[in-house]
Order: C-alpha cells, then sequence, then structure tokens
C-alpha cells in the first residue's frame, strides 16, 4: 500500500505487480530533475555561506588595521609617564609633546555654593515659620555678576512648607532664565542644598542677610578657577578642572604641593606592535584565501540526495559535505582579484624618507609556494622606528591611504550583483538561489502530476483484470 498526496494506493492485488516499484522506475526522470534541482540550490547556499564568511573576515581586516594604518594619529602616538596620577590625569586621545614637563597644581576649580547648616528634625512638610521665627516677606538670590547678572525673587509666608518653598523658587528660576543652579532640600541631610553647577570665578551666587537664614545658611563661597604652574613659571589658569597648555592636555584631580613631572616619548612599542599584528592577522588572512583558492577539486561531487543519505552514515555524509565546500571557491576569481591586489599594493613605494618600501622595516615576501606571504624582522623594524619615526609614520599612512582607496571602493560599490559592504555578488547569487526555489516546486508538481498518471493506469488496469477474473470464475462455475 502507497500513500500519496492523501491518496491510499492498493499496488497489485490482482496482478501481482510490485506497482510502487514501477511507478519509480518510471518517473525517475522526474525524479531526477527534482534532486538536480535541489542539488544545484544547496550548493548556492553553501557558496553563499562561504562568500559570506570570508567578507566578514575581509571586512574585519579592513576595519582593525587598513583604515587604522591610514590614521596619521595611529603612529603619531607617545607614551606618557606622570609622578603622581592622582592628581593628573592625562588625555589618552591626544598626542603630547615629546619632552619633559612640569606641573604643580595651586587650585581646582570650583563653583559657587551656599555654606548651609542642617535644619535639625526639618522635613518637606516643615513650614518655613516654624524654622525661623523672623521670617522675612521676601527670599532674594542672585546668580552672576555685572550685566551678566539675574535676580530670583520669591514671596514667603509663615505656612509656606519647605516643599512648596523649593518649588517656587525652582519656578522663579526658570522664569529668570537661570539654569546653571541645583536648588533643593536634602531631607536625608534635613538641609538645602544650593551650588552652581559650573566652576570657575565667574560663578556667583549673591543673598541678604535675611534669604541666608531662610536656608539657615552663613555665607556664600564664590566660584574659583584653577591654576597650574607650568615649567616652573607660567600661570595657567581655567575655569574647569580641564588645563591645556603647549599641546598638553590634562585634568586635575586634586591640589598638591609638590611639583609633578609628565614625561612624553615616541611610542616605538605601539607602532612595533601594530605593524606585527599587522602581518600576522595578513598572513592568517592571505593563508585562509589561498586554502580555498588552491583547494582539491571536489569534481564528482553533488550534494547528497535523500535517497543517498538514507544509505550512509552521518561520519560519511559529513566527510562528503566538507569535501564539497571545501571546493566552492577554488579559483574564485572575486579572491583572485583581492590578493593580487593586495600584493601589487604592498610591494610598492611610498613616502620620500628614509623608508620607502616594506623591506625597508624588515618586512619580506617568503618562496613563491607561499603564495604571498609576508616574513618580520622586528629588530629591523624597531632600529627604522627608532631612527626615523617620521618616515615610517609616513609610508605606513600612505600605503594604508592607498589599500583603503582600493579596499573601500570594492566594498562600497553596489549595483543589481552586490551589496553596500561585499566585495562579493551577493544579490546575484540570492536571485540565482530564488530561481532554484521555483525550479523545485515545478519539478514536484511535474513528479507529483506523473506519478498520478501512472498510478490511475495501473489502477485501470487493476480493476479490468478483476473484472476479468470475476468473470472467469463465474463461467467455470456454470460449467462445473
Amino acid at each position: 500500500m502507497l500513500m500519496s498526496n492523501n491518496t491510499i494506493r492498493f499496488s497489485g492485488l490482482s496482478s501481482g505487480l510490485d506497482t510502487e516499484l514501477l511507478v519509480k522506475a518510471m518517473v525517475l526522470p522526474y525524479q531526477s530533475k527534482l534532486d538536480a534541482a535541489k542539488q544545484d540550490k544547496q550548493l548556492l547556499e553553501w557558496k553563499k555561506d562561504a562568500y559570506k564568511e570570508m567578507n566578514t573576515k575581509i571586512n574585519s581586516f579592513y576595519n582593525k588595521y587598513i583604515y587604522k594604518m591610514s590614521l596619521q594619529g595611529t603612529f603619531n602616538k607617545t607614551k606618557v609617564d606622570v609622578s603622581n596620577s592622582n592628581i593628573i590625569k592625562m588625555d589618552q586621545n591626544v598626542a603630547i609633546p615629546e619632552g619633559n614637563h612640569t606641573v604643580k597644581v595651586e587650585n581646582m576649580a570650583s563653583g559657587a555654593i551656599v555654606s548651609t547648616k542642617t535644619i535639625q528634625g526639618a522635613t518637606k512638610d516643615t513650614t518655613l515659620g516654624e524654622i525661623n521665627a523672623s521670617l522675612p516677606s521676601e527670599f532674594s538670590m542672585t546668580v552672576g555678576s555685572g550685566s551678566n547678572a539675574k535676580t530670583v525673587n520669591v514671596a514667603l509666608s509663615e505656612d509656606m512648607t519647605i516643599e512648596h518653598f523649593e518649588l517656587a523658587v525652582k519656578n522663579a528660576m526658570a522664569d529668570a532664565g537661570v539654569d546653571d543652579v541645583s536648588f533643593k532640600f536634602d531631607e536625608k541631610a534635613s538641609a538645602f542644598i544650593v551650588s552652581t553647577t559650573k566652576t570657575g570665578s565667574s560663578q556667583q551666587i549673591t543673598m541678604d542677610e535675611d534669604s541666608l537664614k531662610v536656608l539657615n545658611a552663613t555665607g556664600v563661597v564664590q566660584g574659583k578657577d584653577a591654576k597650574v604652574i607650568y615649567n616652573g613659571g607660567v600661570e595657567v589658569t581655567s575655569s574647569t578642572n580641564k588645563i591645556e597648555v603647549n599641546g598638553l592636555v590634562f585634568n586635575i584631580t586634586g591640589v598638591s604641593n609638590e611639583t609633578i613631572t609628565i614625561s612624553s616619548s615616541k611610542d616605538t612599542d605601539g607602532i612595533v606592535s601594530f605593524v606585527k599584528e599587522f602581518v600576522e592577522e595578513y598572513n592568517k588572512l592571505i593563508e585562509d584565501i589561498n586554502t580555498k583558492l588552491y583547494a582539491d577539486s571536489a569534481k564528482g561531487y553533488k550534494p547528497l540526495t535523500d535517497a543517498q543519505r538514507e544509505e550512509m552514515s552521518e561520519k560519511d555524509i559529513e566527510k562528503w559535505e566538507e569535501k564539497i565546500k571545501g571546493s566552492l571557491l577554488k579559483n574564485d576569481s572575486t579572491l583572485r582579484d583581492f590578493t593580487s591586489m593586495m600584493r601589487q599594493t604592498l610591494s610598492l613605494s611610498f613616502g620620500d624618507g628614509s623608508v620607502k618600501m616594506l623591506s625597508d622595516l624588515g618586512i619580506t615576501t617568503g618562496s613563491w609556494n607561499e603564495r604571498g606571504k609576508l616574513h618580520l624582522d622586528e629588530d629591523k623594524l624597531r632600529k627604522a622606528i627608532t631612527e626615523d619615526t617620521a618616515s615610517v609614520a609616513k609610508f605606513l599612512n600612505e600605503l594604508g591611504n592607498s589599500l583603503n582607496t582600493q579596499i573601500k571602493e570594492k566594498l562600497s560599490t553596489t549595483n543589481d550583483l552586490k551589496s553596500y559592504n561585499s566585495i562579493f555578488n551577493d544579490k546575484l547569487l540570492t536571485t540565482s538561489i530564488q530561481a532554484k526555489e521555483k525550479a523545485i516546486i515545478s519539478a514536484e508538481e511535474r513528479l507529483t502530476r506523473m506519478e498520478n498518471i501512472y498510478y490511475k493506469r495501473f489502477t485501470a488496469m487493476e480493476k479490468m483484470l478483476n473484472q476479468y477474473n470475476s468473470q472467469s470464475a463465474w463461467l467455470s462455475q456454470q460449467f462445473n
């Protein structure tokens, strides 16, 4: 008995024939076309996966090394030592002039602060009359000085709670355009906290005695500029704790009587590390590409059909598929063009100093059968950097710019065949896969249609044989 298309078919009940086996043999050409379409689709999907994996590796190498190599800042970094890093924090994103620098921190920048004291037992529900027996009729606070001064006035009453007072002051500040003062009542401290949000000598808060009493304050400490003495005599001030002087950029986090030394020198180790990593990762990428380009042929190997998979072990299936997948990019023109471009560019001359070629940095190619692998003489590289850092940096920048332009063009160019950030024709592959999906549907429909035709014919034959057998049996009974 055979189940197909929700139809129950009985095989050869009258004829004794294996109808299922016969139909399978008769539709074999249609089954072969269906299998071929599925195999083609599977090959395309595997190739798309292989392209995607390789494209990710090329993008990663480009972002980590080629793009960074094209930036001047990559090779202009300095190595910095600070004698007291608890007081001075260097800005790591700024290149520091080589040499020794001294800094003495005399003042840190601060904002204006109202010196308030705890109001014992006070909460936001406490009224102003409860904490101040001689409450003035108005609270007044002036922020800033001169033409920039802005005054905040709030009418007071004895039954006004601290919470309502705080809200009234904030609303008055908003109306007056004061947006750089923090004004609040802290219930945990039972005290008003009032200060400017910015630092520097321009930050000022002014209150009369009556207004200070409302806050239980003793006075106001005005804002102050930061002040450092650079190289023993140059006075540098700043409204913030970020200091910029003679190319140095740093933040001060404290005041100290000691003179702090900042020493900077070319980061030779950093350049050596970058070039070493570049060579190592380039070799890994080229080796991976070469493995795919020069893989053994998988001629005669195709993705397994369902019937073939049923007859093989999982281990044998895995080996079979690995053989095919390993050869998918054999002699691939896109990969071959990429490696050719890289090898040709790396052999060119750049710059006009003592370093013009990779060989001047101790970087050479190996024998022909290594297919572009690079070799690095670290001692020669370090010597070149030490003797002429500027020439090394210029050469690497120009080499990086050339590679960056070429690879970026390959990745950014888009058309009907490829997407942005892909060097492969991924759109073309997707279109081909979709075409195969349609071909598979058509092949399945043809196969089902032909199966139904042949089964109908066998069913008709079985019906005729059954009638013939019935008639023969009736005639035999009549003669007995």
